[in-house]
C-alpha cells in the first residue's frame, strides 16, 4: 500500500467523510466490475458494490493494513456475491491451457481505439465469455476469475478463499475445463 492510500485510509479510519468519499470514487468501477464478472447482472452488481462500501464505512476502523485495501474490499464483495449466490438454486453444471485462456480473457475488453471491425469482435468475445462464466457454479466462476481475469496467483486464491491450494488447481482445472466447452460448442453454432 502506498504511502498516500495509508494515509487516506487513516483519515477514514479517523471519521473523515470527505476521505471515504475519495475512496470510493477511486475504487467504485473497480468494485463494480468485480461484482459484475461473479454476478453478471450490472444493476445487482453496482448494488453489491454499494453494499460493500457500507461495509466498509461501518469496518474500516477494523481494517489491519496488511494487505492493501483493494485486497480487503475485494474479499467483501466476494463474500457479498457468495451470499448472494447461497440464495440462489443450486446450479453446479457440468484443459483449457493457461496462458491462452489467460490471455483470452484479458484481452475480452474491447478498445474504442480498436479498428470498428475489432471491437465488434471483441465485444462478441466478451460476451460469449461472460454467457460461458454464467455456466460454471459460483465456486468454480470465482477462482478462474482471480486466477485468469484478475491474476491473482494460486497461492493467493486459496489464503483468500480460505480453501486448500489442491482445491484452487481442481476447480480452476473444471471451470476451465467446462469454459473451454462451452467456447467450443458456442463456435460451432455460429458456424452452422
Amino acid at each position: 500500500m502506498n504511502k498516500g492510500e495509508k494515509g487516506l485510509i487513516q483519515k477514514c479510519k479517523n471519521g473523515d467523510k470527505d476521505a471515504f468519499r475519495i475512496l470510493i470514487n477511486k475504487y467504485k468501477t473497480d468494485a463494480v466490475n468485480v461484482a459484475y464478472q461473479m454476478i453478471s447482472d450490472r444493476q445487482l452488481a453496482e448494488d453489491i458494490a454499494q453494499e460493500a462500501f457500507i461495509r466498509v464505512y461501518k469496518n474500516i476502523k477494523n481494517f489491519k493494513e496488511d494487505s492493501s485495501f483493494f485486497t480487503w474490499l475485494y474479499k467483501i464483495i466476494l463474500n457479498l456475491c457468495r451470499d448472494y449466490f447461497r440464495q440462489q438454486p443450486d446450479e453446479d453444471l457440468l484443459s483449457l491451457e493457461e496462458p491462452p485462456l489467460r490471455n483470452v480473457l484479458r484481452r475480452q475488453v474491447p478498445d474504442e481505439e480498436d479498428a470498428p471491425e475489432r471491437y465488434l469482435e471483441k465485444k462478441e468475445l466478451q460476451r460469449v465469455i461472460m454467457e460461458g462464466l454464467d455456466t460454471l457454479s459460483f465456486k468454480h466462476r470465482q477462482v478462474i476469475i482471480l486466477r485468469d481475469m484478475q491474476g491473482f496467483t494460486y497461492q493467493e486464491i486459496a489464503d483468500f478463499l480460505e480453501i486448500p491450494l489442491g482445491t484452487v488447481k481442481s476447480r480452476l482445472n473444471t471451470a476451465r475445463s467446462r469454459l473451454q466447452k462451452y467456447l467450443t460448442n458456442s463456435k460451432k453454432k455460429q458456424i452452422n
